[in-house]
């Protein structure tokens, strides 16, 4: 958990009228929902999101790191992945990823082609 998200929710639970120490709690029956998963599943039904499961957040949070520039064996360790095979999985190459990939080539093209090419140095 990052800094941010840990004040998000100690903010949360300041300001929680019951002073309860849960994170997703039903307005609809006030239940005690201990259980992350249960709890999850009825925050989304009352924000009315469909077909999110908790899992998918692993998901989420493996293409986040990638698509910031965290290397797959950091990322493997955050998500307790015992082989980079695994974290292959829940790392998905985004269009937005895919796109600053192809444009680096372009830097790269300005900075060396030329002087491969022509084996000269360029001139700025």
């Amino acid at each position: 958990m990052n800094s941010e998200a840990r004040q998000t929710l100690l903010n949360l639970q300041r300001e929680s009228e019951e002073g309860a120490d849960f994170v997703f709690i039903s307005s609809k029956t006030l239940l005690n929902l201990t259980d992350v998963k249960n709890a999850f599943r009825a925050a989304c039904r009352e924000a009315g999101i469909r077909d999110l499961r908790f899992h998918d957040l692993r998901h989420t949070a493996g293409t986040r790191l990638a698509d910031s520039g965290v290397d797959a064996f950091t990322i493997a360790e955050i998500l307790g992945h015992a082989t980079l095979q695994m974290t292959k999985r829940y790392t998905h190459a985004t269009d937005q990823r895919k796109r600053a990939a192809v444009e680096a080539l372009s830097g790269y093209a300005k900075r060396n082609c030329h002087k491969i090419v022509t084996n000269q140095e360029r001139r700025n």
